[in-house]
């Protein structure tokens, strides 16, 4: 069983269950997949059930109605039938149904992504990861084990919140699903993609990464003051930003040149990112940074902060700075001199680092981790 809030592969954490299940499923497993919403179409190749939790209608009580639920609907239903070898848990809104997940299971599972810094968002947001953080440090400690997505995040937090009673293992993700023999998303492409090929005959093409958020740990309100930088010495230089044109409030003096994208679906997503020259991001926390690794794996020099799980999964240290000027200046020597990015993505190591962070290795890591602890009849290898 796999429970996370949704199950859509727009989302990093979501992306991460879905190729789980998918895995899981192909070595042989019989996976129940349990969301409040989710693309039927990504699910139903590989699950054999999939279940629809109901949601609270005000989404701060969502984690005590889903978890009551689970408690006194889910469980007694399926009281007849075997335990779940295994609970792979999601975390919110679900955080209440643990002790009712150790009771179904052989084994309970938490797979740790982190919780996002609270600074700068709305009184509401800033409420309900308040209590996500409370609900961690009450429930972490009541899972069989935990996974945590970077040492970073392990440390930081995982740790922290269990109070080290719980065993844990480092699974860095897998960023391998871009590539053709990877389970994806079928859509067709966008007009997005015509309009940023035609920029690009004539301009420097920099794409901030992730969503646009000012005043968060995202920093995106950065990413604009890098560019005015190097758009300074690169006049030519065009920022692409994934946010409508409505929605983007950025000052007229520091607007100029700067694209926004909209929302173009994965498909489109992927064809961008091989038309640009450079990404940024100057994001001040990240439990792993698909994004980034995702460019990078694209073999297009991506550039972001020292910061969180970054020096974990970038393939070397050149695509690491340590404030925005600096960055600023780093993407202004690749664009006027790209050969030293090309030649560390096309290097032997950096081919070694994608050897290793593939989604069957994560897989086979995960596998063994359950084996460790409590052997079922999980294989034990993908």
């Amino acid at each position: 069983l796999i429970c996370h809030e949704r199950f859509l592969f727009r989302f990093g954490a979501d992306r991460v269950f879905i190729i789980i299940g998918e895995r899981l499923a192909r070595l042989g497993h019989k996976v129940t997949m349990m969301a409040a919403d989710f693309d039927r179409e990504l699910i139903e190749p590989f699950a054999h059930e999939i279940v629809r939790m109901p949601m609270a209608s005000r989404y701060e009580r969502a984690d005590e109605f889903a978890s009551r639920w689970v408690e006194c609907q889910f469980a007694p239903a399926r009281a007849e039938e075997p335990k779940f070898d295994l609970i792979i848990h999601g975390g919110w809104p679900l955080f209440g149904a643990t002790a009712t997940f150790r009771s179904m299971a052989n084994q309970v599972l938490f797979m740790d992504h982190g919780v996002v810094p609270t600074e700068g968002y709305p009184p509401f947001q800033t409420m309900v990861l308040n209590k996500l953080v409370q609900l961690r440090r009450e429930h972490l400690s009541e899972c069989n084990l935990v996974a945590a997505v970077s040492r970073f995040v392990g440390d930081s937090q995982t740790n922290v919140d269990t109070g080290g009673r719980v065993p844990l293992r480092v699974l860095l993700n897998g960023t391998d699903h871009l590539e053709p023999d990877q389970p994806s998303k079928a859509e067709a492409l966008g007009p997005e993609i015509d309009a940023v090929r035609e920029l690009g005959r004539n301009h420097d093409l920099i794409l901030n990464l992730g969503r646009f958020e000012s005043g968060t740990y995202k920093n995106s309100q950065a990413a604009v003051s890098a560019f005015e930088l190097i758009r300074s010495a690169r006049p030519n230089a065009r920022l692409l930003i994934l946010e409508s044109a409505e929605n983007l409030k950025i000052p007229g003096h520091q607007s100029e040149g700067i694209i926004p994208l909209g929302f173009p679906n994965d498909a489109t997503l992927a064809a961008i990112i091989q038309e640009v020259d450079a990404g940024i991001s100057l994001s001040q926390w990240e439990g792993f940074n698909l994004p980034l690794v995702e460019l990078l794996r694209a073999k297009i020099p991506a550039f972001a902060l020292r910061i969180g799980a970054h020096p974990e999964v970038v393939p070397d240290s050149y695509f690491l700075n340590d404030d925005v000027p600096s960055l600023a200046a780093r993407v202004l020597q690749h664009l006027e001199d790209p050969a030293k990015a090309r030649n560390i993505l096309h290097s032997t190591a950096t081919a070694a680092h994608w050897d290793y962070l593939t989604w069957d290795r994560f897989v086979s890591e995960l596998l063994e981790f359950l084996a460790e602890h409590s052997p079922t009849n999980l294989v034990s290898s993908a």
